[in-house]
């Protein structure tokens, strides 16, 4: 018998046009893939193609002596990877591995979807473009930029370790149910709802925004920066919010989930949790794929005609 293992997307085809593709990306020597680098499978890729980039210990992107290279995603694609803090939230049934991008990323495509992937950096710089269940960690820098031509963005079920910053008061950004550990800032006409501001070298907020509305975050400080009389704050919580979680350590997502009987577990509007794991599209614990996932497949190494081929398939079908 032969045993394959890995992390497998399975996506249906009835979810995607006729004519789209799915083109894997793996760097890992030995591995069998269509493409070895992300830059290639672009090249290739059509409108509406989805790349999955599987788990490698080594980061995608091409580089030199000194850093990455920026990474420019200028085709309409869906970018898709298998999550992050998999081994630390001993989420066993998928593979350990994980996709990091270096250098800083650009999608200036409209209806661009990444998903998934661990990244340093992101620009965004057209419209409808969404991030979900990514990870993205700059540290104290800023983890995405939004161009101030942009009219329509999301940026959901994210761990951020960075600030989030329109150039300029770009409109119509949606910030939901992120854990952020940095500050949202300089947006215009936006919604910030239910995330759960955490703490990096300092514990994030909100400051600098126009005509927005924030509802239902949990944060330890609400800034009082320019511009912010014109937004509004709904039932959002501000203090010390550590005791109320699962584990008061900010390095982990799972460990941001509000402990059941805790104040902050009801105080939602629709009676559940406010913060990043309240809401209709609560966050998802290490960014796993909202699509059936193959994690074991066995097979006989050879077969005949009367025998058939018999194959045992794993695989997940919910979070």
């Amino acid at each position: 018998m032969r045993k394959r293992n890995g992390l497998f997307a399975l996506i249906l085809c009835l979810c995607l046009p006729i004519q789209a593709r799915i083109l894997r990306v793996n760097n890992t020597p030995n591995i069998e893939a269509g493409y070895t680098s992300i830059e290639n499978a672009l090249i290739d890729a059509a409108a509406g193609d989805t790349i999955y980039l599987e788990p490698s210990s080594q980061a995608y992107g091409t580089r030199d002596a000194f850093d990455y290279h920026d990474l420019h995603i200028n085709k309409p694609v869906t970018i898709v990877g298998p999550g992050y803090f998999l081994a630390d939230n001993k989420v066993t049934e998928f593979a350990s591995g994980e996709s990091f991008i270096g250098g800083v990323i650009h999608v200036s495509a409209p209806n661009t979807s990444i998903s998934g992937i661990i990244m340093a950096q992101v620009r965004i710089e057209a419209n409808d473009i969404t991030l979900d269940r990514c990870q993205i960690l700059a540290g104290s820098g800023n983890a995405i930029k939004v161009r101030d031509s942009v009219n329509g963005a999301v940026i959901e079920r994210c761990f951020i370790v960075g600030d989030i910053v329109g150039q300029n008061y770009p409109h119509n950004v949606m910030v939901n149910n992120n854990i952020i550990c940095g500050d949202v800032e300089t947006f215009e006409r936006s919604r910030i709802e239910h995330n759960t501001f955490g703490r990096y070298n300092h514990f994030g907020s909100v400051r600098d925004l126009r005509f927005c509305t924030v509802v239902e975050n949990i944060m330890e400080n609400q800034s009082k920066g320019k511009n912010l009389s014109t937004t509004a704050f709904v039932n959002n919580f501000v203090g010390d919010f550590s005791p109320f979680m699962q584990q008061a350590d900010f390095t982990h997502d799972a460990n941001y989930r509000i402990k059941l009987g805790a104040p902050l577990s009801t105080q939602s509007s629709d009676g559940g949790p406010i913060g990043a794991f309240g809401g209709a599209m609560p966050y998802v614990v290490s960014g796993l794929p909202d699509f059936p996932v193959i994690s074991n497949i066995t097979g006989p190494t050879s077969v005949n005609s009367y025998q058939g081929l018999p194959v045992t398939v794993t695989y997940k079908l919910d979070r």
